[in-house]
């Protein structure tokens, strides 16, 4: 394929068939990307613009990819339908010498003004005793309220992203988990400790409830939870953080930063550790 057009940006090439689809991109763009994007950015003609989209956020993430990595795919995540939406857009690296195509998808991320901390539920609000559902059955973590009093200053939303297969493996219903939820907060709320929002997802490919059993990009590490709170909240992902107790509570596509609780699963992964949240409360607040 043959490329009319092209135009520099700092260490970032793009090229179009289309110069009026080229000369969009390089205003929504910016005159000067992070440095930290280089490389090629191919695009086609019959891409449809969104200028909602915040192309430096996923732009930088193309950057911070493993370098193997020759081409990245963009996506458009459809909530309703739970479903990726391919975009006819490749960005290809110019460092690449490797013969083997290595692929990686990323989502197309709105321009969101606020943030957001994320947090896992089981092991991080509450105790991770399996399937927690009854109020009875619910141990609140040591330091937890401290916490999230902490992350209320410091940000704008409070949010949870959580897993529930429970109700896909059939041991609970959804209503069980809004009522948990309903009560956790209330109890939290005492304290004036207040989660903004919580998401769960339900699916799980192994579920015994026909209803809930497939796959589901709302499922961690899959991003769905996280890209609707953004859309819920006018958030920008790039302010956002997350911490869990498990390698999957990293989202990979958005390439989040997150932190992890050592509790009941080992964990394998590079990212920052800690004991408890209150060595991570006091590494936040070093870090501001």
């Amino acid at each position: 394929m043959s490329f009319n057009f092209s135009k520099q940006l700092n260490n970032l090439i793009l090229m179009s068939e289309s110069e009026s689809l080229l000369e969009t991109l390089c205003e929504m763009i910016g005159p000067n990307p992070d440095e930290e994007i280089c490389g090629y950015l191919w695009v086609y003609e019959d891409l449809v613009i969104d200028r909602n989209w915040d192309l430096n956020f996923w732009l930088k993430r193309c950057g911070q990819l493993d370098k193997r990595v020759k081409e990245t795919i963009l996506f458009e995540y459809d909530i309703k339908l739970d479903q990726k939406i391919r975009k006819p857009l490749i960005h290809t690296h110019t460092h690449t010498d490797i013969s083997k195509e290595i692929h990686s998808e990323l989502p197309i991320t709105s321009q969101g003004k606020k943030s957001a901390f994320f947090l896992d539920r089981d092991g991080i609000i509450n105790q991770d005793q399996a399937y927690v559902y009854k109020v009875e059955d619910v141990t609140f973590v040591t330091g937890i309220v401290e916490f999230i009093q902490f992350l209320q200053d410091q940000y704008d939303f409070v949010i949870v992203l959580t897993n529930q297969s429970g109700i896909g493996r059939g041991y609970y219903t959804e209503d069980d988990v809004h009522n948990i939820h309903q009560w956790m907060q209330e109890d939290l709320e005492k304290s004036e400790a207040r989660i903004d929002q919580w998401y769960y997802c339900p699916y799980h490919p192994k579920g015994e409830n026909e209803t809930y059993k497939r796959e589901s990009y709302l499922r961690k590490p899959g991003s769905g939870m996280a890209l609707k709170a953004a859309a819920d909240h006018d958030l920008d992902l790039s302010q956002c953080a997350m911490v869990g107790d498990k390698d999957s509570d990293y989202l990979v596509d958005l390439q989040m930063k997150t932190f992890l609780i050592q509790g009941n699963y080992p964990l394998k992964s590079n990212h920052q550790k800690f004991k408890n949240l209150m060595d991570l409360k006091n590494y936040l607040n070093d870090s501001k």
